[in-house]
C-alpha cells in the first residue's frame, strides 16, 4: 500500500472512528461542529486511500486486471495461431506467473498454450519445465497431452533414462488414458530411440479409422527401410499414399509416401514404375524440386536423354535459384553432349563458367579471410541468409552449395544457436524487467484478490465514516437551524437510515457496485445538507 498506509492503518482508522462515534453518544457535552471538523479530516483521509489502492490498478502500475489479462489472452491466442509463437510465448509466461486470469480454465489454457509455444519455437528446456508443472497437475485438462510431449521430448533429444521413467509412471500404471494420438506419439518416441520393434508394435496399434493412420503407415514403411527390407516397406507406403487428404499434414504424408514409393522403385530398377509414381506428386507440392529432380535421374538412367532435358529445362524455369540449380546446369551440357548438340552444349558450359566466376572468387575472398571468427561466421551467416548487404550478388543456388558443406554447415549451426540463445537471454531479461515491476509493486503476484479485498474493505471504512458525517451533519442542523430546516431534515434522515441498511447488506464478494452507489448518495446527501449550513 503506497504512502506507509497499509491494511493494519485502515483497521486503525476504523477503530477510532467507532471510538469517535461511541464517545461522542456518551458525552453529551461534546460540541458538535468538532465532531463535524474530525470526521471531515478522517473522511477525506480513508478516501484518499481508497484512492490510492484503485491507482494501483490503472494501467502502467505493474499490475494486470482481470478484464485486461483476457484481452491479451485472446490477442495471445491469436498470435499462436498464426504461428507467432515466440510474442505468444512471451504473453502467456506474464499471464500465467502473474495469475492474472481469474479463471482457473483459462489460466490452464494459458499454461498449455505457453509450453506448446515454448516447444514449437525450439526452447525445449524451459518447454519442457513447462510441461512438467502441468503434469504434476492430476487435475489439469492438457495432463495426457503434457504427458505425450514430455515422452516425444526425451525420445528426440536423447534422455533415454527420463523417457523411460516417465514411460514406466504415466503408461505402464495406466495414469494416463489410452488414445490413437497417445499411441503414436509413442510409437514416434520409441523410434527416435532407435527401439524399432517396440515402435512398430505401437504403430500397428492405430486402428484402420484413425486419422493416425497415414502417419503410422509411412513411420511403418520407414521403419522397413532402416532394416534394409525394401520390398516390405513398400506396403506400408502405398497405404499411407492411398489416405484420403484433408489437411496439410494428410498431404504431406502423401506426397512423401509417393516420394519413398518411387525411390524404392528407383533402387530395384524398376525405372518405369518408378516414373509412374513421381507423376502422382503434384505440381503444387511442396517436394515439387524434390520430384523433378529426381525424375530426371530416373531418365537418365534409362538413357531417356530426351526426356531428362526436358525435365531440366522445366527444373530451371520453376526453380533459378534452387540448390539444385548449379548441378542442373552443368548436367545440361553433358546431355547436349550425348544428343550431339555440340554449339548449344558449349554455349552452356560458357555460361556456367560466366556465372560461376564471381562465386568462386567469393568463396576465395570467404576462404582468405582475416576477420576475427565472429565477424566471419555473420558474413557467411549473412550470405546464407539472402542479406543483399553481404551477399555481393551471390545467386542463391551459389550459396545453397557453399552452406550444403558437411563442416561449415555444422559450424553454421552452432553459431545459429548461439545467436539464438544470446537473443532469448535478451529477451528473457526484458521479460524478467516486465515481471520485476509486477514483484515490486504492493500487489504482487497473484494478488489479484487480496488488492480486491483491501480496495472493497477500505471503501466500507469510509461508508462507515460517511455515515457518521450524515449524521453529524443533521445533529449540527438540528441544533442550529430554525424550525423550517429541521422539517427539511426529515427526507434526509430517512434516507441516511436507508443507506445504513444497505451498508449491512453489502459483503466483500458483491459490493464493489454497491458500495459505488452508496457513495455517490452520500456525495449528493452531505452537498445539500452543506447548503442547508449556509
Amino acid at each position: 500500500m503506497t504512502n506507509g498506509h497499509g491494511l493494519g492503518w485502515v483497521k486503525r482508522c476504523f477503530l477510532v472512528a467507532l471510538a469517535v462515534s461511541v464517545a461522542g453518544a456518551a458525552s453529551a457535552r461534546e460540541k458538535v461542529g468538532d465532531r463535524l471538523d474530525r470526521l471531515e479530516v478522517q473522511v477525506a483521509e480513508i478516501d484518499g486511500d481508497v484512492e490510492q489502492l484503485e491507482r494501483q490498478v490503472a494501467p502502467g502500475r505493474g499490475f494486470i486486471a482481470e478484464r485486461d489479462a483476457l484481452v491479451r489472452y485472446e490477442d495471445y491466442v491469436y498470435l499462436y495461431m498464426i504461428g507467432e509463437h515466440e510474442l505468444a510465448a512471451e504473453g502467456f509466461f506474464t499471464l500465467v506467473t502473474t495469475e492474472a486470469l481469474g479463471d482457473v480454465g483459462l489460466h490452464r489454457d494459458a499454461e498449455w498454450y505457453l509450453a506448446e509455444s515454448l516447444f514449437k519455437m525450439g526452447n525445449i528446456s524451459t518447454a519442457e519445465a513447462r510441461y512438467l508443472v502441468i503434469a504434476d497437475d492430476d487435475q489439469h485438462p492438457f495432463r495426457d497431452d503434457a504427458v505425450r510431449r514430455l515422452l516425444e521430448l526425451y525420445a528426440t533429444t536423447g534422455q533415454s533414462e527420463e523417457f523411460a521413467a516417465f514411460y514406466e509412471e504415466e503408461i505402464l500404471n495406466g495414469r494416463v488414458r489410452p488414445s490413437d494420438l497417445i499411441t503414436y506419439s509413442l510409437a514416434k518416441s520409441f523410434y527416435f530411440q532407435g527401439r524399432y520393434d517396440e515402435a512398430v508394435a505401437h504403430f500397428r496399434q492405430i486402428p484402420p479409422e484413425s486419422p493416425y493412420l497415414g502417419k503410422a503407415t509411412y513411420f511403418l514403411g520407414t521403419v522397413h527401410v532402416v532394416r534394409g527390407d525394401l520390398d516390405a516397406a513398400i506396403e506400408p507406403f502405398t497405404i499411407a499414399a492411398e489416405q484420403t487428404v484433408d489437411t496439410l499434414d494428410d498431404r504431406q504424408v502423401h506426397d512423401l509416401a509417393l516420394l519413398a514409393l518411387a525411390r524404392i522403385y528407383y533402387e530395384q530398377g524398376k525405372l518405369p514404375e518408378a516414373a509412374e509414381i513421381y507423376g502422382r506428386v503434384g505440381g503444387d507440392s511442396e517436394y515439387l524440386a524434390e520430384k523433378l529432380y529426381e525424375v530426371i535421374w530416373t531418365f537418365i538412367k534409362q538413357e531417356q536423354y530426351r526426356p531428362a532435358l526436358d525435365g531440366v529445362e522445366i527444373f530451371l524455369l520453376r526453380f533459378p535459384e534452387h540448390q539444385y540449380t548449379a548441378q542442373l546446369k552443368l548436367l545440361d551440357g553433358h546431355l547436349r553432349l550425348e544428343q550431339n548438340e555440340f554449339d548449344t552444349a558449349l554455349d552452356t558450359y560458357e555460361k556456367v563458367v560466366t556465372d560461376y566466376t564471381p562465386i568462386r572468387e567469393r568463396f576465395r575472398e570467404l576462404a582468405r579471410s582475416d576477420a576475427e571468427p565472429r565477424q566471419y561466421f555473420q558474413q557467411i551467416l549473412a550470405t546464407a541468409e539472402g542479406d543483399p548487404a553481404d551477399s555481393d550478388g551471390l545467386p542463391a543456388y551459389a550459396v545453397a552449395m557453399m552452406v550444403s558443406d558437411e563442416s561449415l554447415s555444422r559450424a553454421l549451426g552452432v553459431y545459429r544457436e548461439i545467436v539464438h540463445q544470446e537473443e532469448q537471454i535478451e529477451e528473457s531479461e526484458a521479460l524478467i524487467a516486465e515481471l520485476r515491476a509486477v514483484l515490486d509493486s504492493s500487489v504482487g503476484i497473484g494478488g489479484y484478490e487480496r488488492l480486491r479485498y483491501d480496495i472493497l474493505f477500505g471503501q466500507s471504512l469510509a461508508t462507515e465514516s460517511q455515515l457518521q458525517l450524515l449524521e453529524a451533519e443533521e445533529q449540527w442542523l438540528d441544533n442550529e437551524g430554525g424550525a423550517e430546516v429541521r422539517r427539511a431534515l426529515e427526507p434526509y434522515r430517512a434516507q441516511r437510515h436507508e443507506l445504513v441498511e444497505r451498508a449491512k447488506g453489502v459483503s466483500f464478494d458483491v459490493g464493489a457496485e454497491e458500495a459505488f452507489r452508496a457513495r455517490q448518495q452520500y456525495l449528493d446527501n452531505l452537498g445539500e445538507l452543506q447548503q442547508h449550513r449556509g
